[in-house]
């Protein structure tokens, strides 16, 4: 597969990824507001009392990350892949480093295309940072590890 497929292939798994977290964050949500309402029904004990009032932060929580994820997935959702390679590294790009290949778009746990990791970083993140604007030869440094840009597409 020549790189400019493989990008693509990478953005459509990103999103397929990015997805499954938004899915999880309904699912967890959605469990949460069930357990409440079951025991609402019959609902005299102090301790079910607390915990309902714990089910109510944590759904608090988990309703700020989902629209985060969603608001990642957005971005991803607006994202293309150009049909030529770039010569520096920027938001999606494909950094490939001999170690790893990075995905600046999303931050998104390593997933796997085509048998190969991939770790997607956003734009906030340090390690990002350090390769911004970064060309295809060069090297940067990140946590006392030194990463040396083989390719970038």
């Amino acid at each position: 597969m020549d790189k400019i497929a493989f990008k693509k292939a990478v953005l459509e798994a990103a999103r397929v990824k990015q997805q499954s977290i938004i899915n999880d964050f309904k699912t967890r949500i959605d469990d949460l507001n069930d357990v409440e309402h079951v025991a609402d029904e019959d609902q005299h004990d102090l301790d079910q009392v607390a915990a309902n009032q714990s089910n109510k932060e944590m759904v608090a929580i988990l309703s700020k990350e989902l629209q985060f994820a969603q608001e990642e997935m957005d971005l991803l959702q607006r994202m293309f892949v150009p049909d030529h390679a770039l010569d520096q590294v920027v938001i999606g790009a494909v950094v490939e480093t001999e170690n790893h290949i990075f995905y600046p778009s999303v931050s998104l746990e390593r997933f796997e295309v085509e048998g190969k990791n991939v770790f997607g970083l956003s734009k906030q993140a340090p390690l990002y940072a350090q390769m911004q604007n970064k060309q295809e030869g060069e090297s940067f440094t990140y946590n006392d590890a030194t990463y040396h840009i083989q390719a970038i597409y």
